[in-house]
């Protein structure tokens, strides 16, 4: 039986795949390479060389190893899913690092739709503020375009 309402075994399948993927990477990375060096390789300039990128769920600063053991809990990661239809739903979650590697406002956070006509729309925020906030717009904008009322 799947996790959440609605989630196709595939779906479930290919989100676990990509939750694993991301795992491995992360462990690789952990053993080989500090964040401010991934940035480096990008050619991407860091700020404060102290700069690390991975974040708790509240914005404190983290390990490497922390992040990892943190990803592995899925509810740790949740800020809300919303399934709309059967075949329909948002998510937004805590992503563990900053997604624009310390060249601007920071990245913690990202909602996709999954499904529909809004299909792999992804918004990020800087906030779990904003987050939760960026959540409930683009439930009511899915619900807008799919002509779905309240």
């Amino acid at each position: 039986m799947s996790e959440y309402p609605g989630e196709s075994t595939t779906m479930r399948q290919y989100v676990e795949g990509q939750r694993e993927m991301l795992l491995q990477r992360l462990h690789k990375d952990l053993k080989r390479l500090e964040a401010h060096k991934i940035a480096d390789l990008l050619r991407v300039p860091v700020k404060d060389p102290n700069y690390t990128g991975q974040v708790d769920f509240d914005g404190n600063p983290i390990k490497m190893f922390e992040l990892v053991k943190l990803l592995q809990d899925r509810s740790y990661s949740r800020v809300g899913l919303t399934q709309i239809t059967d075949d329909i739903k948002v998510s937004t979650v805590w992503l563990g690092m900053d997604f624009n590697f310390g060249t601007a406002p920071p990245i913690y956070y990202e909602t996709m739709v999954i499904g529909g006509k809004g299909n792999e729309r992804v918004d990020r925020y800087t906030t779990l503020n904003a987050a939760q906030e960026g959540h409930t717009r683009i439930v009511e904008w899915v619900k807008a375009i799919e002509g779905l009322g309240d």
